[in-house]
């Protein structure tokens, strides 16, 4: 669904679907996923191997973007030029610091989507550590993560009062630094660490409370609506990002501790064609710019300047395209991917 809405909203309705908050959902998701996987690491060993971790990730997520780089980079030079930055922020994970640059350049980055794998890399590289050292003592544990979410709003507010650092884009920009840096979005994907203790901790104490979890997860999803539709300049740089992660958090609860939740896994989300779309969300991420900018190249412009009528076929085929891409390159890289 998250990715779904990334590239809906690439493939030319960006002003109506909300593909950031696809990106957020998915920052969300990393974060609850990646604590619970290691929480159960740690009842299962004794300890986390964060050399394993790292190898793990980088089976993961690498060969797949490697062929991106190669393939997109080769083939795709018919309409985008590549430039050795672009490799390079492409398989160091500083794609969002470069889209940045070029903003305030007037350049073009060749793969712009990579900017959120940089700042779950970034995530990937810090926070198994911060875990190995305080994960058996959890109360600490929730308490810096705790402090991380405190802080990176309140350095989103210092970037909103005074502009971003090294004349980056901020007030005004279409990509501001707080929607793309790093140090400005990191408790997107924290939030969803503590909504994994949440649920590891309180999970059975929400579950006996059906009318409460209930009302949790109809007041994330208000919360998500509400940040969607308010415009304020100052809210969406600031508070926003808070906003929808707690309010995913709550929407959680709704999914996971009641029965209506329970009947929506069961019936939609579980659903092998779901299921397979989820797996191949990575890759339908990766390649759907390769036909956005051949689309836009072709065309002769962006994707939401196309006539209605276009803009649907793109959306309709350029989605299968995104997936059947992603489909092939994970069969591709499938025998690295069983290392893992």
């Amino acid at each position: 669904i998250a990715v779904l809405l990334v590239l809906v909203g690439h493939f030319g309705f960006e002003t109506v679907v909300p593909g950031g908050l696809g990106v957020t959902i998915f920052f969300f998701i990393s974060g609850f996923l990646i604590t619970t996987l290691l929480t159960r690491e740690t009842r299962v060993h004794g300890d986390i191997s964060i050399g394993k971790f790292y190898m793990r990730r980088a089976m993961r997520l690498y060969p797949e973007l490697l062929l991106l780089v190669v393939l997109g980079g080769t083939l795709g030079l018919a309409y985008h030029a590549v430039r050795p930055i672009d490799v390079m922020g492409a398989l160091g994970y500083f794609t969002n610091y470069l889209v940045l640059h070029d903003q305030a350049t007037a350049g073009g980055p060749r793969w712009p989507q990579l900017w959120s794998l940089a700042v779950e890399e970034h995530f990937y590289l810090t926070f198994p550590l911060l875990m190995w050292a305080t994960w058996r003592r959890q109360r600490l544990f929730a308490a810096v993560l705790a402090l991380v979410c405190v802080a990176t709003l309140a350095w989103r507010f210092h970037l909103s009062a005074t502009g971003a650092p090294f004349d980056l884009p901020q007030a005004g920009a279409a990509l501001p630094y707080t929607s793309l840096a790093s140090d400005a979005r990191l408790d997107s994907i924290v939030l969803g660490c503590l909504a994994s203790l949440l649920f590891q901790h309180g999970g059975a104490w929400l579950a006996a409370r059906p009318r409460l979890s209930l009302a949790l997860g109809a007041l994330g999803g208000a919360g998500l609506l509400f940040s969607l539709v308010w415009r304020d300049p100052v809210f969406r740089e600031t508070w926003r990002y808070s906003l929808q992660g707690l309010a995913l958090a709550a929407a959680f609860v709704g999914l996971y501790a009641t029965s209506t939740g329970a009947w929506m896994r069961a019936r939609v989300l579980d659903h092998p064609l779901p299921r397979r779309l989820g797996v191949l969300s990575y890759g339908a991420y990766l390649w759907h710019m390769e036909i956005v900018l051949a689309c836009g190249a072709l065309a002769g412009r962006a994707p939401a300047a196309l006539p209605m009528g276009q803009k649907l076929a793109l959306v309709i085929g350029g989605t299968l395209l995104s997936f059947l891409l992603a489909d092939a390159s994970l069969r591709l890289v499938a025998p690295v991917q069983r290392l893992r």
